[in-house]
């Protein structure tokens, strides 16, 4: 009944007209960053030989978790590390620990101190299953970080695939493995 929609990523344009809701009523504004909170890092890597691979988000199933964990754990990670960050319950974050033990879980930051955390990293991996935009992909990319995400998220509007990250299918262990 509404006589205009506005939305921030074509991933929810999609849904509503999959919904029947019809396009021409739909427009995108996608969300910003502010970049003086979001910057990269001075210096690359911080002085450490590893790659430093971070997921921000609420540590469940609709953000991907199992299928991430469970193709981190088939891939030969070698000098890699993953560190979860975001809200966890602690039956989660006690299965995570006991079973896969390389894989740090920090649980929720505030705000303030995710934006220092951040450009300690390397690469983002946010394989959300449906995600309306997903704020935490233009802020990752704020900090200099390339972004692996599935095309359920902002992702295919603000990633050229293969220049700024990679755009992956849900649960597309392949795709993630060779991202």
């Amino acid at each position: 009944m509404a006589g205009h929609i506005v939305v921030a990523s074509s991933f929810t344009l999609k849904t509503y007209a999959e919904h029947e809701v019809p396009v021409e009523k739909i427009s995108i504004n996608p969300y910003g960053v502010d970049t003086r909170g979001f910057s990269p890092a001075s210096d690359s890597n911080n002085g450490n030989d590893q790659v430093q691979f971070v997921f921000v988000g609420s540590v469940d199933a609709r953000k991907g978790i199992p299928f991430l964990l469970e193709t981190w754990d088939n891939l030969d990670t070698g000098n890699a590390r993953l560190t979860l960050v975001g809200p966890v319950s602690e039956f989660t974050k006690t299965y995570i620990q006991q079973h896969y033990p390389a894989v740090t879980v920090m649980g929720k930051l505030p705000f303030s101190e995710l934006k220092k955390a951040l450009p300690a990293f390397d690469v983002m991996i946010f394989p959300s299953f449906f995600e309306g935009y997903g704020l935490v992909v233009p802020e990752a990319m704020a900090c200099g970080l390339p972004v692996i995400t599935t095309n359920a998220t902002c992702g295919p509007d603000i990633i050229e695939h293969g220049k700024e990250g990679f755009i992956i299918e849900p649960a597309a262990e392949e795709q993630l493995k060779e991202a």
